[in-house]
């Protein structure tokens, strides 16, 4: 008969390795304890011609922090990626947005950088020119600092890198205020105008 129960009496510690387990094998999840992970993916969306991407409905207490990594974004025109934050599944258009960017640049035929500042906007740009060339593409992240805290003004720092018309890079940080108190429950991003057409969008929870 077929030896198919191995007692654990009868397994010495370290002796199984992953060449011993088939790749199909399946392990009960109650079994790996101890295991715990404090940067984890709530979600994720593709763009396809999307007028906007948005997360909502994600911040908990089980994390402290936030982190969204936009990916290859391409915009169907030449506009800028905007950022607005969200509370109770809508986005927030009052003028409570104030930010500071510092934006370093080289083309083929000049380079420098620049300081952009805003008080008092109805949203953010996360791109200070567009990235709308045949082969340009937005990349970068934001960090959100504990949204569903109701004792202080909400903080988002980013960072964006892209390449401009084929001819120019640009580097864009910036920190961000929403000069409110009440929790936030997620946040959009959408172009000046016309679509983001294709591109990914990743939110993580920071513990």
């Amino acid at each position: 008969m077929a030896l198919t129960k191995i007692q654990s009496l009868g397994i010495t510690d370290g002796t199984i390795v992953n060449a011993d387990i088939n790749a199909s094998a399946a392990i009960d999840s109650t079994k790996l304890t101890g295991l715990s992970s404090d940067y984890v993916l709530l979600a994720s969306t593709d763009a396809s011609a999307s007028s906007s991407v948005s997360f909502d409905g994600y911040f908990s207490a089980t994390y402290k922090n936030y982190k969204v990594i936009f990916t290859t974004i391409k915009k169907s025109t030449s506009n800028l990626l905007y950022l607005r934050v969200r509370k109770s599944n809508a986005d927030q258009t009052s003028a409570d947005y104030r930010y500071a960017h510092l934006r370093a640049y080289r083309s083929s035929g000049a380079d420098g950088s620049d300081v952009q500042t805003g008080w008092n906007t109805t949203f953010v740009g996360i791109e200070h020119t567009s990235a709308n060339g045949t082969n340009a593409r937005t990349n970068g992240f934001i960090d959100i600092f504990d949204p569903l805290n109701t004792d202080g003004w909400k903080s988002i720092l980013h960072n964006s890198f892209n390449m401009l018309n084929d001819d120019q890079i640009d580097v864009l940080n910036g920190g961000i205020f929403f000069a409110q108190t009440g929790a936030l429950s997620g946040v959009t991003f959408y172009p000046s105008s016309g679509n983001i057409t294709s591109g990914n969008f990743k939110l993580y929870g920071i513990k």
